[in-house]
């Protein structure tokens, strides 16, 4: 009967042994080597791992945003080193993901743009100064808009950041320093937030912002985290900030320079960084002539008013514009026309009613109460 049974042969007794010794020998001098390659040494707040927390590291927290790897074994965020197990990520690039986790926590979300704040101007000994790229008349142009044609001394100013690009241009995220005249701004009342139109698909931004109040300039960062790129000209964020109430030689003049930006970087979503070039922004002032001046020089009748209402004012006086303010504080939009040294407001839709005039003009601002009727 024929046999189906099979056989196989085993490493003899030495050899065995002789292997458990060759493993033994891998493990005490490759072991340590595998795992160092494994961690990273990480700084809370510094994700680009350039030695420095700034504005810059937000563009990485967004980059990477809602990623998921290892934590640390200690959560905390104060300014020290800490090893961690790296990540199985790495950013475009090339950079461990595990940096742009500042929190320590595991996940790229909120809290480490909240790390990145909290450590904001931080160094080790990895910094070795900034670099940044100068764009020219051929790259997008980041600016300053503003809606006033000027400005008078303790008016609340409001700016927008925009960046003016192609259709063949893409943004993700942007960094840059809004340099402002301090004898024209308070230093402290400066205050950037994203701007509506910046997030895209109904994620919101992350963003990060440093007032140097007395070097008079504010570094500001932000990054969509929607993983899309944004092509085309875009308002990046708001600027508001108050003027300054004592403005000792600068009386209805154009302020040159008071607003610059630069150390610019943008970035789109492969963190290929896209050269802009930044635009410096003059700022139109007026002094006050102060209010019981002016109305001295200023006529308004009828008293009560009906369907019209003049203002006479003397010819040294120019006019801006006339708002029309109930007393809840609302404005109510009125037409006025300007013909020489007079002005008419139409007040056929205006309810019958106590109001506040107040006429805007380059020697400064006057308030009026008046009283509406109808007939």
């Amino acid at each position: 009967m024929a046999d189906n049974s099979f056989t196989f042969t085993l490493p003899n007794r030495q050899k065995l042994i002789n292997m458990k010794q060759l493993l033994k020998i891998w493990a005490i001098f490759l072991l340590p080597f595998s795992i160092q390659a494994q961690t990273i040494f990480v700084w809370p707040g510094d994700a680009n791992n350039d030695g420095i927390v700034n504005n810059l590291d937000i563009l990485n927290v967004g980059n990477a945003f809602s990623k998921q790897g290892n934590a640390r074994d200690v959560l905390q965020i104060d300014w020290l080193e800490t090893e961690v197990i790296q990540w199985v990520d790495t950013l475009p690039n090339g950079l461990n993901t595990g940096y742009a986790d500042c929190s320590g926590n595991g996940f790229i979300n909120i809290e480490d743009a909240y790390a990145v704040e909290l450590n904001y101007g931080e160094t080790n000994s990895n910094f070795n100064g900034l670099n940044f790229t100068q764009g020219t008349i051929n790259d997008p142009l980041l600016t300053v808009v503003t809606i006033d044609s000027f400005w008078q001394p303790g008016d609340t100013a409001l700016l927008t950041v925009f960046i003016n690009q192609t259709s063949s241009d893409s943004l993700y995220n942007i960094a840059f320093t809004l340099n402002y005249d301090t004898t024209l701004v308070k230093e402290t009342s400066i205050n950037l937030l994203p701007h509506p139109q910046f997030g895209g698909g109904g994620r919101q931004p992350i963003f990060v912002q440093k007032n140097y109040e007395n070097s008079g300039f504010v570094e500001f960062g932000i990054s969509r985290t929607n993983n899309n790129n944004h092509a085309g000209s875009l308002a990046i964020a708001t600027a508001s900030m108050i003027i300054e109430d004592n403005l000792i030689g600068k009386s209805f003049l154009d302020v040159a320079g008071a607003f610059h930006l630069s150390n610019i970087r943008m970035h789109n979503k492969d963190l290929q960084e896209i050269p802009v070039m930044g635009d410096t922004v003059s700022a139109k002032i007026v002094t006050s002539m102060s209010e019981k001046k002016l109305a001295h020089q200023t006529s308004i009748y009828p008293i009560p008013a009906y369907d019209k209402l003049f203002v006479d004012f003397k010819k040294e006086i120019e006019i801006n514009d006339i708002q029309l303010i109930d007393m809840n504080g609302i404005n109510i939009p009125a037409d006025f026309s300007v013909v020489g040294n007079s002005a008419m407001l139409n007040l056929a839709t205006i309810v019958k009613g106590v109001y506040i005039l107040k006429l805007i003009t380059v020697n400064g601002v006057l308030h009026q109460k008046i009283l509406i009727e109808k007939n």
